[in-house]
This record gives structure tokens, C-alpha cells and sequence, in this order.
């Protein structure tokens, strides 16, 4: 006979108390073999189970990490198990959601299994079982499996925790990572390097999603580097906001950190940081004042020194920073204020000789006769002159991406959850092939009250024309007040019915198909989209044809669409391109079209230019590669080009 604990539902037996006992279990636990020695009875035994095991690894390398069975924990020993129970386990592996099996024993008697999946480095699978009597273990409803899925957690955190405190740990970290990042951050007395492999090296290594560095130049602040971004434009959006936001808080010695609350922030800093922060989507920015560390010694102290530069360090997914940053961003912001001041100190020092010698020169110059001044002059102007005779190659340089240029997008048709997905991550489809699966309670309802509506309405009708043509009573007035009744409940039973149809169709748009045959663009399919709810017209995926035409879609700079468009206008343009990485040959690609309006980017706006192209070799290049591109506008004077990249030039450096 079952017990009382076994017959109380699953989520009440795992009770808050249980909860917080085995969380504090997670946080203590020193190793593996401790913590399941104390975790597995325990869970068993309150769950009513007879005996439970953590199974790890895939494929053929599948093994049991931790058995309990009659009352004893054995770790990392071969158990003999059933060929039903490891046939289970490996069902289990990779999923997200826990699940039950019943297993037959080899006496006849029913066994329920409760496996619970987890990943204990966030790529090898790992599955927890339970076994226990028939019915002991069943995930009745939401708040059952929402209980076993925490079960899940508690041991991903466990192995969270182990890994993090492993890694604080470990002295070679900093030989690995931390020195050759300093080597390379002390490699150059160029300020630009400098910030250069500042925000792209020290991203990796403190395991934020963006940096920035912004310097003081003369009276105003200026980004110098953005991690990821090769150049830079004076009239982005978000060049604009960063050195506004710097220009407040300049003059701050210490650091300002946001972690999704404003309330404790000054008012106008706060005003500008809730502004960049509604804008780009930013859950969590430090504001650092790089400030190099005065020398040690009994020499004289330097007076407070101002920061000459602040970084940037962003996260997008979360307002927690990374264990990485917690640990070594003291010392990364440390070596790169020293090796920006070092760099800044030399450029100073090396503006001094070029200096001297334009004194020299023009000193020299103005004690010759005018004759000299004249014939400098007229040199000057007659090189401007050839250089307006002599035809150069007029290029415009930007970067685009290659797509298939049938790409073909699927959205919800209703409101409802994904509750099936028949395709993985890459997967390739044809037309019609079964991509989700949705269920609308709200249509299931609507169906549910017009089917009760047409069969209530209907029973009406037969009724009044039972009593219509069948009663002799009836007068002739009312016989005629019933036939009219009745053909308006015959309209209203027209009127139903198609919406029951309209809704029948509906239900059966739920079931998604592919409109076009090619390959899934997206990645993580499973944990977008699977058991979320989704509104009308909300996009799941893209389906894109890559055994079909391939374009290429650039990103023109807006300020040189000009110069573009008046070269297609004579039909003079040719666009090549080649891969981001510099990796093969320049191509050849066929402009087809252009955008009618510009775009806005994070570093300025953009006009979508797209050109076919023709691959030449079977081998596919993966979807949405990073190419740059060329754009040839024919032929231009050498004056022109020159003066046009003098103007480009004081834009990068001197845009106001």
C-alpha cells in the first residue's frame, strides 16, 4: 500500500525547506563525491524513491558518475544496471525539459523513472534518475516539472560553482592569458595601438560584450577605440552619446557603475546614462577613469592628476559581471592606464623635432628674396595643376555580407505556443516539410463555444419547424412568425458555421510548414523557440535557398552615395569583393539595387546595396559571411582624390 508521501503530488513533497537545504548543500560541497553522497539519499528518501543515479557523457562514452542504492552511495564504480534503465537515460540526454519512463522489472512489477537533464559544463549532458514505485514519481502538472526542473539547476550550479573557484584558483590563468595580454599592451608607444588591442584583447579576457576607450583631447573627449570596430565615425549615434556622457563625468576619479538601477546616480550624469542606456539595450556599464599609479619611493608626490581616458566595459545579456572581471579587471584597467600614459608621454616628446624644423624652415625661408617665395608658390600651384590632369581609379571601400538572394522568412499565423519542432539548427528543408508545431488555446476555445452555438442553434431550428408545420393549433399569424424565426436562425447558422471553418483554418495554419526549400539560418532553435509563447506575426525563422543565386549586400556610407549614384547614372560602376579575413581573390559581383533610404548603424548611416554574384567553385561559403567590398565610380583627377581623402581625414580626427 502507498504511503501518504508517495500519494501527495511531487511539487509538495519537494518542499521550500527541502529547496533551501539542498541549495545550501550545493554551496558548501567541497567535490563531487561529497556532495552526491549527501544529495542522492536524501532526495530519494523524500521523494519516496527507492533509488536514484547521475549519469554523464554521450554516445558511447555515456557512464555513471554517482549510484544510490539500498542505502549506500557508490561514486565512480561500475553498477550493474538494466539495459531498460540506460536505454532510458540515453533518451534523456540532451533534452531540457524532465520527462517519466516505466520500466518493467525482470518479476513483473512496474517502475516509475523520473529523469531530470542537466549540463554540468554547459556542453556534455548529464541526466539525473529516480526510480521509485509505480506512480510515486509522475510530473502531474507545471508546478511538478517546474519542481524537477530546479532539481536540474541545483546541480548545474554545483558544477557552476566548482568550475568558477577552479578557475580563480589556478595560477597558470595568469600565464596564459593575463601576461601576453600586458606584453602586447606594452609592445607600442602609439596610443592608437595602444587602445587598439586594449578593447580588443582585454574584451576576451574579462568576458564583457563591448569596451570602449574615450581620451581627452585638448578640451573635449574623443572615442579612440571601440572593440570590434575597425573605424570609427565622428557622426554616429553612438560616438556621439559616449562622448557626450564622458564630457560630464571627465573630471571623476572613481569609477561609475551601472547594474540596472539609476536612483543613487548624480542628476545630470543619470539623465545621460538612462538615455545611452534605453538606447543600445545595456544591462550593465562601468564608467573607469584610467589613472596610472603614482611611482614608489621617497620621491615627491605628483599633485592629483586628472584621467586622461575612461573605459567603457558593457554587457548586454546580464547586469552580473563575469567572474573573469571580478578577478582581474583591477589589474587589466591598471595596465592599460600605464601603458596609455607611457604612450601619450613618448607622442608628446616626439612632436618636439618636427617642431624645430618647421621653425627653422620657416625662419630660412623668410630671410631668402621673394624671388625664392614666388617660385615655391608657383611650384605648388603647378603640381596642383598636373594633379587635376592625371586620371586616378575612383574607389569607394565599405563592408557587406553574402546571403542567398531567395531568403524567405516564417511567422506565427496566431497567437499561441511552440509545442513541436521538427527541424534542428542548420537543418536543410524543402517546400511544405514540417517545420513547428503551435496550439492556441484561444482557438481551441473559439472552436469549443461555436460547435456549442451551431448544435444549440440547431436543435432550435428543428424545434420551429416541428412546431410550424406539424402543429394544427397555430394560428395563421403565428405559423407565419415561426417560419420567419426560423429562416433567421437558418442565416445565423450560415454565419456560424463559416466562422467555425475560418477558425478550423486557423488551427490548421498552427502547424508550419517551409515555404521554400533550403537551409535554417538560425542557431539555438530549441531554446528560442521551444515551449514559448509567441504573438501574430512574430518571426521563428528564415529559410534561405543556397543552392540558388547568391548576392552580396553592402554597406555604402551615406556620404558616399553621392559619388555612387552619379557613376550608375553613366552606367560606370563595378563592385568586387573578397572575405573580411583577406582570404581569397578579389570577385566580381553585378549591381542589381540599391535601398531608397538609409539605415541607421552603430558607427553612422548606411544605404543596402545588393549585387549578384557567381560562384565559380562547388563549395558553398557559409551564410552571412563578412566580405568587404569594393565599389569602382570609374575615374577621377588626382587633385579631386586627393582633396577627398583630406576631408575624410579631418572628419575621423577633427568632426566636431
Amino acid at each position: 500500500m502507498q504511503t501518504e508521501s508517495e500519494i501527495r503530488p511531487f511539487s509538495e513533497r519537494l518542499g521550500d525547506a527541502a529547496r533551501d537545504d539542498f541549495v545550501r548543500l550545493a554551496d558548501d560541497a567541497s567535490d563531487a563525491r561529497r556532495f552526491f553522497a549527501d544529495l542522492l539519499p536524501r532526495l530519494t528518501e523524500l521523494l519516496g524513491g527507492r533509488a536514484a543515479g547521475v549519469w554523464i557523457g554521450e554516445g558511447g562514452n555515456l557512464g555513471l558518475l554517482a549510484d544510490y542504492q539500498l542505502a549506500q552511495v557508490q561514486i565512480g564504480q561500475d553498477v550493474r544496471v538494466t539495459r531498460g534503465a540506460e536505454a532510458c537515460v540515453r533518451s534523456a540526454l540532451g533534452k531540457t525539459l524532465p520527462s517519466n519512463r516505466t520500466l518493467t522489472l525482470p518479476g513483473g512489477e512496474p517502475l516509475d523513472l523520473l529523469l531530470i537533464p542537466f549540463s554540468p559544463d554547459r556542453s556534455l549532458p548529464g541526466v539525473l534518475k529516480i526510480a521509485g514505485p509505480a506512480g510515486s514519481l509522475t510530473l502531474a502538472d507545471d508546478s511538478d516539472r517546474s519542481a524537477a526542473e530546479e532539481i536540474g539547476t541545483l546541480i548545474e550550479r554545483f558544477f557552476d560553482r566548482a568550475a568558477e573557484a577552479a578557475r580563480s584558483t589556478d595560477p597558470s590563468w595568469v600565464t596564459a592569458q593575463f601576461a601576453p595580454f600586458c606584453e602586447q599592451l606594452h609592445a607600442t608607444l602609439n596610443a592608437k595601438t595602444v587602445c587598439r588591442v586594449a578593447v580588443d584583447e582585454g574584451r576576451h579576457l574579462l568576458n564583457c560584450d563591448r569596451l570602449m576607450i574615450v581620451r581627452r583631447r585638448g578640451g573635449r573627449w574623443r572615442v579612440s577605440a571601440v572593440s570590434g570596430q575597425g573605424t570609427i565615425s565622428r557622426r554616429s549615434p553612438l560616438v556621439k552619446q559616449v562622448e557626450k556622457l564622458a564630457q560630464v563625468i571627465g573630471r571623476r576619479t572613481e569609477p561609475l557603475r551601472y547594474r540596472g538601477n539609476l536612483d543613487d546616480f548624480p542628476k545630470q550624469p543619470g539623465r545621460l546614462l538612462a538615455q545611452y542606456v534605453d538606447a543600445h539595450d545595456v544591462r550593465l556599464l562601468d564608467l573607469i577613469p584610467l589613472i596610472p599609479e603614482e611611482p614608489k619611493g621617497d620621491g615627491p608626490k605628483r599633485r592629483r592628476r586628472k584621467p586622461r581616458a575612461i573605459l567603457m566595459c558593457e554587457n548586454f545579456r546580464s547586469n552580473a559581471p563575469s567572474t573573469e572581471y571580478e578577478h582581474w579587471g583591477a589589474e587589466c584597467t591598471g595596465q592599460i592606464a600605464t601603458a596609455l600614459t607611457n604612450a601619450e608621454r613618448f607622442e608628446r616628446l616626439r612632436r618636439i623635432a618636427p617642431l624645430e624644423s618647421l621653425g627653422a624652415a620657416v625662419e630660412s625661408l623668410c630671410s631668402r628674396r621673394i624671388a625664392i617665395v614666388a617660385l615655391v608658390i608657383s611650384l605648388v600651384l603647378g603640381a596642383g595643376k598636373v594633379a587635376s590632369l592625371v586620371p586616378v581609379p575612383d574607389r569607394v571601400r565599405c563592408s557587406g555580407n553574402l546571403w542567398p538572394t531567395v531568403r524567405r522568412s516564417v511567422f506565427a499565423p496566431a497567437e499561441g505556443e511552440v509545442v513541436a519542432l521538427h527541424v534542428g539548427e542548420g537543418a536543410r528543408v524543402t517546400p511544405g516539410m514540417p517545420l513547428i508545431q503551435l496550439e492556441s488555446d484561444l482557438l481551441k476555445t473559439r472552436e469549443v463555444k461555436l460547435k456549442g452555438t451551431i448544435s444549440e442553434k440547431e436543435l432550435l431550428a428543428h424545434a420551429l419547424e416541428i412546431s410550424a408545420t406539424s402543429d394544427t393549433n397555430l394560428d395563421q399569424q403565428r405559423r407565419i412568425e415561426l417560419k420567419s424565426d426560423l429562416a433567421a436562425l437558418h442565416v445565423e447558422l450560415i454565419g456560424l458555421r463559416q466562422q467555425l471553418e475560418l477558425v478550423q483554418e486557423s488551427q490548421a495554419e498552427l502547424s508550419i510548414v517551409a515555404p521554400i526549400r533550403g537551409v535554417i539560418v538560425e542557431r539555438d532553435l530549441s531554446r528560442r523557440l521551444l515551449g514559448k509563447p509567441v504573438g501574430i506575426g512574430e518571426t521563428f525563422l528564415t529559410v534561405a535557398d543556397d543552392q540558388g543565386d547568391w548576392k552580396v549586400e553592402a554597406d555604402l556610407p551615406e556620404r558616399r552615395w553621392r559619388k555612387f549614384d552619379d557613376a550608375n547614372s553613366r552606367g560606370d560602376v563595378t563592385i568586387r569583393y573578397r572575405f573580411a579575413d583577406g582570404s581569397g581573390e578579389w570577385a566580381e559581383a553585378q549591381f542589381v539595387s540599391y535601398a531608397t533610404g538609409a539605415e541607421r548603424a552603430d558607427l553612422g548611416q548606411v544605404i543596402k546595396i545588393d549585387a549578384e554574384l557567381e560562384l565559380k567553385d562547388q563549395k558553398l561559403p557559409p551564410i552571412g559571411s563578412a566580405v568587404e567590398v569594393e565599389i569602382d565610380c570609374g575615374q577621377v583627377d588626382l587633385l579631386s582624390f586627393l582633396f577627398e581623402d583630406a576631408i575624410a581625414f579631418a572628419r575621423r580626427t577633427l568632426w566636431l
